[in-house]
């Protein structure tokens, strides 16, 4: 008697449904897309007047502008303020050495992108980062609550970097010539191959970390001060950008704060509700001065959203001798 091979069995099925139902399986698929999409924008139609109803019986000077700009628009938005200039015409090109997209940025550097994006994906997403994001600053909107650098707290010549969550890495890129080292951490596999490319120019100081950042040493965990111990303790600037773990990286590599490195850090606080409060108080105890960058912002993809909405963008942090 022959086994009975379930796991098989079902394989079986599955590739025979695929194999003839190709056509009516690639049209649910697209009507799944279309639903998602719809089920999104009812989520943020329905954000948008709790919003406004909270406001109208719990008035804040504080938000007052914000609040503004979202009636004039009509609905909800990220990044709340006014566009005051935008760039001029972006061209993307396809790389044939490398068989990925890439923007010229800053003129003579390649920026370059996903396989998966498209050329036209790429102007957008060059542009998003700023005029929407104003990740760089440059004033393209009344504020930049997502500006990683200030007056007080950005990278100083011959600074050892920690760009952790780079994506891109045009945060990396930009600073690059300043930087005396520069150590940049993505655990999304779509940008590995387009960071290889964008820095390879670059290889005598840069390295890329496709690694969580950790309070352990593994195969795919690192802890920051075990990273650094082959360093100089001098000037280090640290940006942190990772999707809602921010508190946690800082908490876990708390020594690294105890240490005579000349530290500046840019962490993101908008992906938490209680973030702000968290980072800014561990910060503080350890001896740091802080600052907050100008604005708002709205995470519309936080499910858990409460009142009052508005999240502070970046905490920013320098310690003075």
């Amino acid at each position: 008697m022959k086994d009975f091979n379930l796991n098989k069995i079902i394989k079986n099925i599955v590739y025979f449904i695929k194999f003839n139902y190709r056509k009516e399986l690639l049209e649910l698929k697209e009507e799944l897309n279309i639903l998602d999409k719809e089920i999104r924008s009812l989520k943020l139609d329905l954000l948008y007047l709790k919003l406004m109803s909270y406001f109208e019986t719990h008035s804040s000077k504080e938000y007052e502008k914000e609040i503004n700009y979202l009636k004039k628009i009509g609905y909800i938005t990220i990044f709340p303020y006014e566009r005051i200039k935008s760039l001029p015409e972006i061209k993307a090109t396809f790389d044939p050495e490398y068989k990925l997209p890439y923007i010229l940025h800053e003129s003579n550097k390649k920026l370059y992108f996903p396989k998966k994006y498209n050329l036209e994906q790429t102007k957008e997403k060059y542009r998003d980062y700023y005029e929407n994001e104003n990740i760089l600053g440059g004033g393209f909107t009344e504020k930049a609550p997502h500006q990683y650098q200030s007056d007080n707290v950005r990278v100083k010549k011959n600074d050892i970097v920690l760009d952790i969550g780079s994506a891109e890495a045009i945060f990396s890129l930009s600073i690059i010539d300043e930087a005396k080292k520069v150590y940049i951490f993505e655990m999304d596999n779509d940008w590995i191959e387009p960071l290889q490319a964008t820095f390879k120019p670059y290889k005598d100081k840069v390295t890329i970390v496709n690694k969580k950042v950790s309070n352990v040493n593994s195969d795919c965990e690192i802890r920051l001060d075990t990273l650094l111990l082959s360093e100089p303790e001098q000037g280090l600037f640290i940006k942190i950008d990772i999707e809602g773990s921010e508190y946690e990286v800082i908490k876990e590599n708390e020594s690294l704060l105890k240490s005579n490195f000349d530290i500046r850090i840019s962490c993101c606080t908008y992906h938490k509700q209680d973030d702000a409060d968290l980072i800014e108080k561990i910060l503080i105890e350890n001896g740091f001065q802080i600052e907050y960058s100008d604005g708002y912002m709205l995470f519309i993809y936080d499910d858990n959203i409460k009142p009052p909405y508005f999240r502070k963008g970046i905490i920013r942090a320098f310690k003075t001798k």
